[in-house]
């Protein structure tokens, strides 16, 4: 399970049974640290605790502490990480080995982070993305640390659509950042003056789980779901065998769906609409890997995939196979073959020497992952080297 998703699993059982609960979320870094603004752990009076705010480091503390620090309402805690070459064993911090950085962490209570997490529940089951404004530093004596604006986006994920949560005043300003966190889809970290009060923001795009579709429901695909639900994707399996597409073999899957050959596009949806009507913004965020090892249904998904123009789309096999079926059906979606080899991903993967089901998908989703963060998936060691980094 993904750690969101469990993350909402032990929220909503903690509401269930009226237990209180705190959340810790990462809002600003300065320097290297292990996780990154946005990253969230939740615990309960019980001593459950889901989400990770740091490599484990900080884990301890902020469970022993979070309590306490939020009597009086939600609070920064500041923690240093750094580590000095020169200083004693005594004189480093706690923390950790010390990644060299220093981690903000917003503290609070059930009563004001719930909205948060019935944000990020949206996200996750109805496919709602949502910025999520947060007040991290305030000099301005009627706006506290923690108050929030929470703003849902309109039905095509641009423009801004309804307030799900408002303990901030009505400023233009605000509604103009969570606008802005959401056009762009990215986190923003900005200071704003308020009646010549200085008032720092954490602006937090809150976007639905890639939607990955698994075209092909053999036994290589197993890992791959699996995988790719691990990594927190929303997972469709298709296939148009029947006898396979089965919630026993795939229990942790999203959604399953048999395709007609006809019509392979029929039974895939984004946000409960056919997939090539879901959106700009939906079709940005999802993708598509060919494993049905069947040449026909092959030949027929890429005519019905290639024209939406996924932000990724795999087909598994040699790439000689590839181009033999993208000049079969060039001319009928009225692109040229290059333009069709050029979103595709062929052979997929990333070569890592894998020849067993479990090694591909792991070359599969690592290529995904890198292509959705706009990575080179170099080793990191070259990245640190070429940039003299220590």
């Amino acid at each position: 399970m993904s750690e969101i998703r469990q993350m909402l699993s032990v929220w909503t059982n903690a509401e269930a049974a009226g237990e209180d609960w705190a959340l810790a979320t990462v809002v600003r870094v300065e320097g290297s640290s292990y996780r990154k603004p946005g990253t969230r752990m939740m615990l309960t009076r019980s001593g459950l605790r889901s989400g990770m705010v740091s490599g484990g480091c900080l884990e301890g503390e902020i469970s022993r502490k979070i309590w306490w620090l939020t009597e009086n309402g939600p609070a920064i805690q500041r923690y240093i990480s750094s580590f000095e070459e020169d200083a004693s064993a005594a004189e480093q911090p706690a923390y950790g080995l010390g990644c060299g950085g220093t981690v903000s962490v917003l503290m609070e209570r059930a009563a004001t982070a719930r909205a948060t997490l019935q944000a990020l529940q949206a996200s996750v089951e109805a496919r709602e993305p949502s910025a999520i404004v947060t007040v991290i530093a305030s000099a301005h004596p009627l706006i506290a640390v923690g108050a929030r604006l929470i703003l849902a986006a309109s039905p095509n994920g641009t423009a801004a659509g309804p307030v799900l949560e408002n303990t901030l005043p009505p400023l233009a300003d605000l509604h103009a950042i969570a606008r802005e966190t959401l056009e762009q889809g990215r986190n923003i970290t900005r200071s704003i003056s308020i009646e010549d009060k200085a008032v720092e923001v954490f602006a937090e795009h809150i976007d639905p789980p890639f939607a990955f579709f698994i075209c092909g429901a053999g036994d290589d695909a197993l890992p791959l779901a699996d995988l790719a639900q691990t990594m927190g994707w929303h997972v469709t399996m298709a296939d148009g065998r029947s006898n396979l597409v089965r919630r026993e073999r795939f229990p942790h899957a999203d959604a399953l769906t048999v395709l007609d050959h006809s019509a392979p596009l029929l039974g895939l949806s984004l946000r409960n609409q056919p997939l090539d009507l879901g959106g700009a913004a939906a079709i940005a965020n999802s993708g598509a890997v060919l494993v049905t090892h069947s040449y026909a249904q092959d030949r027929e998904l890429l005519r019905s995939l290639l024209p939406l123009n996924l932000r990724y789309l795999g087909v598994l096999g040699p790439r000689s196979r590839t181009l033999r079926l993208v000049e079969e059906i060039a001319d009928s979606i009225h692109l040229t073959v290059d333009d069709c080899m050029a979103r595709l991903h062929a052979p997929v993967g990333l070569d890592l020497g894998a020849d067993k089901p479990a090694g591909i998908a792991l070359a599969i989703v690592a290529e995904i992952h890198a292509d959705l963060h706009s990575r080179s998936a170099a080793p990191l060691r070259e990245k640190a080297a070429s940039s003299n980094q220590p």
